[in-house]
């Protein structure tokens, strides 16, 4: 029972619950109640935890909150399986993200995924890419990442470009493959 006290408090702590433990269920908001329900998955502690649009009816200030609850469960070598309509926030939790589309399996959304770490830099967050590639970004997030970048943002050139543009990064054209009106290009960073 007090390791069980101990598992409750935590949990309700971490959802920043803990003053509303006494409370009547019917009493919670939407998002209250979504937060709850995230602490008890915390304190049972299955195998398998399915979670739909966990923070749907949860303020922007509990959102990081709950995913942090989400990446803990995680953590502890649970399975974790969440339906979400936001794709950021499938590719924030998880490396393993399906898509669907009215009900079937649908290629990912993202051709642009970068994976690294975000650290502070001389000037503000870097995300460190493998071969110490440094990519400046406007985040509060730091450690281990995901990041789309959206195909219109990308400028691809033979020379150098002057811009205001953050980052600049060196490479080389190694494929090209036209698809109708749009082309996909792979690029090797130097």
């Amino acid at each position: 029972p007090e390791e069980r006290r101990e598992s409750v408090d935590r949990a309700l702590e971490m959802m920043n619950l803990t003053g509303l433990s006494a409370r009547n269920a019917r009493t919670l908001s939407g998002g209250e109640a979504q937060r709850v329900s995230l602490a008890r998955s915390m304190v049972l502690k299955r195998d398998l935890v399915l979670m739909d649009e966990p923070v749907a009816g949860v303020d922007h200030a509990h959102t990081t909150r709950v995913e942090e609850a989400i990446q803990e469960i995680a953590r502890s070598g649970r399975t974790v399986i969440v339906a979400t309509h936001h794709l950021e926030q499938a590719y924030r939790l998880s490396a393993d993200v399906v898509r669907l589309e009215r009900g079937r399996l649908a290629p990912p959304a993202l051709d642009n995924l970068l994976e690294g770490s975000v650290v502070a830099g001389e000037v503000g967050p870097v995300l460190v890419l493998p071969g110490e590639v440094r990519i400046r970004v406007a985040t509060e997030t730091r450690g281990p990442v995901r990041a789309g970048v959206e195909a219109s943002a990308i400028l691809v050139s033979r020379d150098k470009v002057i811009s205001s543009a953050r980052n600049s990064i060196p490479g080389r054209v190694v494929a090209v493959v036209t698809q109708g009106q749009s082309s996909k290009i792979s690029v090797t960073v130097d």
